[in-house]
């Protein structure tokens, strides 16, 4: 087989590489039983996100699922004349207007029907699940390597720097947001476009609508979210007032949230690359429905990405780590700070860190200080 399953999910997702996607477009045309596999798995992926849900299976499925058809299976033993009497028993008490004339077909006993229902019940609920798990895996990873990318172009800029340091978030003005990294990178010559900001799999069934975002529709002279987070220059954001200045602060960041800064010797200073494994620069943005800057640790809990499951962050050594819920719960219930909470400062404010260590994260239109 050319292409297996979770290559052909992988590719309707969205997620498959240029290779993948280079060699299905060739075979496609030449191959109608590649293209019928294609068409049943699309349709089985619009059945999982019709439903709107998050759907977990549990994760004996298999193993009970194959225990109750073991025990449907077992019957008394029975010799072999008890089990012709019952067969003529079965044929010599069949109604009549069930028994078949000559020359024609029998029909199909009503026990084959519920046979094939209940087996093709089974096999959906073996196959949907690896599909919802392929699906969430799928666009966990796409999250990691959007993650990995954008920090490797951090880094870059770091080492570039004068000071060896990443892309500074201004106190006030236009730049006081944490987005403003992706402009920094894209003026210094970074190649970051605004798809390799996204991330697939935010909290909920349906990403394509970030709450966090105001309706600009009945704003006059509206621009779209699209044109305002692909700006490439400082020149450009200044440009821009009011309304379009807002939505460019919740968009130019994209899906990922930003280091605020940190305070060194009482100054706000951009972080310094060290090359240190445990300080946070990049991560997948929680999803909060209000401007709050210190949001309690329940809202936070159930406004994160990847389904409620966790978040991928990316630390100034260049590995990503996706660090699950109840460790990042943990780290917000105990206000510990070795190793530290990456979206608060060791204060417990959703500011800048206090010190050069003290990493704090915050989404795309967060300043680095309270109002």
């Amino acid at each position: 087989m050319l292409f297996s399953d979770e290559d052909l999910i992988t590719y309707l997702l969205g997620d498959a590489s240029d290779e993948l996607s280079q060699r299905l477009h060739q075979r496609l045309p030449i191959d109608s039983d590649l293209a019928q596999r294609l068409t049943a798995l699309r349709l089985m992926l619009g059945q999982i996100n019709a439903t709107q849900c998050i759907f977990e299976p549990p994760a004996d499925l298999v193993d009970t699922t194959l225990q109750r058809i073991d025990e449907s299976l077992i019957q008394p033993s029975q010799s072999p004349a008890q089990r012709g009497q019952s067969q003529t028993s079965y044929q010599s008490t069949e109604p009549a207007e069930f028994a078949s004339l000559p020359g024609q077909p029998r029909r199909r006993p009503l026990w084959d029907s519920m046979a094939l229902t209940v087996s093709l019940m089974l096999l959906s609920c073996m196959v949907l699940p690896a599909l919802v798990r392929i699906r969430f895996e799928s666009r966990k990873a796409q999250c990691a390597r959007n993650l990995e990318l954008t920090g490797s172009e951090l880094i870059s800029y770091a080492l570039n720097h004068p000071q060896g340091r990443f892309p500074h978030v201004a106190l006030d003005g236009p730049q006081a947001f944490a987005g403003v990294y992706a402009i920094h990178l894209r003026q210094a010559g970074g190649q970051v476009p605004s798809s390799q900001l996204r991330c697939p799999s935010l909290i909920g069934c349906d990403s394509s609508k970030n709450p966090t975002l105001p309706d600009f529709q009945g704003a006059e002279d509206s621009v779209s979210p699209s044109s305002v987070a692909s700006i490439t220059s400082f020149s450009e954001l200044h440009s821009l007032t009011g309304d379009k200045l807002q939505l460019a602060q919740q968009t130019v960041g994209g899906d990922f949230a930003y280091n605020l800064g940190v305070s060194e010797r009482g100054k706000p200073q951009a972080p310094k690359l060290e090359g240190r494994s445990q300080f946070a620069i990049l991560a997948d943005a929680p999803v909060l429905r209000s401007a709050a800057r210190q949001p309690n640790a329940e809202r936070l809990e159930h406004f994160i990405a990847h389904e409620g499951k966790g978040i991928n962050i990316f630390y100034e050594d260049g590995h990503v780590e996706f660090v699950t819920s109840v460790g990042l719960r943990s780290l917000i219930l105990s206000n510990a700070q070795s190793p530290d909470n990456p979206f608060q400062n060791q204060l417990g404010a959703h500011e800048l860190g206090v010190h050069p260590h003290d990493a704090s994260l915050a989404p795309s239109s967060f300043p680095p200080l309270s109002n």
